[in-house]
């Protein structure tokens, strides 16, 4: 008795000390006397609650974001990546259930003529590594990380995408404005040109003051030509989006561009929360799935080195179960 009772506590103390490193939790931070004057907001609704369709009511920008949003290649690669994610996160989780072997053969004999006896094998093979050292689950723990942090980077594609394309159409819409007036100006310009050159010419005016009109009216219409490169160029840069030929982009006027009367910030932190860092293309909620991911392989690393206890069984039934005679079979010739 004083010898299993010795022999349990052992096993206790064994299992005791597996633990190879601590979970993973989250730093406390503290947030108090980051703003200089205090923040009483009357309202925690912010601009990130709204829908970008409420965002921006224009029908044509709506259509080329729901282009953008189907015919993307980078929100199309991060949709696989998440499916990818989730068929790695179903494997690691069916790990954790045993696994069956089944290999059935069967055969015939004959012999001198005689009646032919039908054999069959049925051997069964069951196999279950017991997860003593929590291999298995910092594996299913670590691929669920990694599934969350594919599901943020395609939210913050998404986001990105949306952003770019509403800041390019909207960029199209002031150089069309800026293109009207410069030409607008243009015209003056060469009026001006016309009527100082028939003032020189009933000698009211110099020719210094025909050159100095002339290089004026020059630079505006360098500045029309550079307005209309920029035209192209930005909407070559939607198109690119759009994953389409360089085309002219159907768009509304200035003018015609209607926000929401009331853009309300709410909390800041809560602003930031829904808000994708873009400085590099990652998004805040994203890197913190990546470092929950990268904690779990150090326990696997150093559980790796740990042999794995695998539990199998090995099931045949006898010969005289799984033979029988049958009708005769052809007979077997040397």
């Amino acid at each position: 008795m004083m010898i299993r009772n010795s022999l349990f506590a052992a096993v206790a103390l064994l299992m005791t000390g597996c633990g190879i490193y601590k979970p993973y939790t989250r730093p406390e931070v503290t947030t108090d006397g980051i703003y200089r004057e205090p923040v009483t907001p009357t309202d925690t609704a912010s601009l990130a609650d709204l829908d970008w369709r409420a965002l921006f009511p224009d029908e044509r920008l709506q259509q080329l974001i729901d282009t953008v949003l189907v015919r993307n290649t980078d929100l199309r690669t991060a949709q696989l990546q998440v499916e990818e994610a989730e068929a790695t996160l179903r494997t690691a989780r069916l790990s954790l259930l045993p696994s069956f072997t089944l290999a059935p053969q069967g055969g015939v004999s004959s012999f001198d003529n005689s009646k032919g006896t039908w054999t069959y094998n049925l051997p069964v093979t069951a196999s279950w590594e017991i997860d003593i050292f929590s291999r298995l689950r910092n594996g299913k723990l670590r691929n669920k990380a990694l599934y969350y942090q594919s599901i943020e980077y395609r939210q913050a594609v998404r986001t990105q995408l949306i952003a770019t394309t509403a800041n390019l159409y909207f960029t199209l819409c002031m150089l069309d404005e800026q293109y009207a007036i410069a030409n607008e100006t243009a015209s003056a310009w060469r009026e001006a040109v016309d009527a100082i050159r028939a003032m020189k010419d009933a000698g009211m005016a110099t020719e210094a003051a025909v050159a100095q009109n002339e290089a004026a009216y020059y630079s505006v219409e360098t500045s029309v030509k550079q307005l209309a490169q920029s035209i192209s160029e930005t909407e070559n840069s939607l198109c690119s989006l759009l994953a389409q030929t360089p085309h002219k982009i159907e768009r509304g006027s200035l003018e015609s561009q209607q926000m929401p009367a009331d853009l309300l910030i709410g909390v800041p932190v809560q602003l930031l929360s829904c808000r994708p860092i873009m400085l590099r293309p990652k998004h805040v909620r994203r890197s913190i799935r990546r470092l929950r991911s990268a904690v779990r392989p150090v326990g696997r690393t150093a559980q790796g080195r740990r042999s794995s206890t695998p539990a199998s069984c090995f099931c045949r039934p006898q010969d005289n179960c799984c033979s029988r005679s049958s009708r005769p079979a052809p007979t077997v010739r040397a």
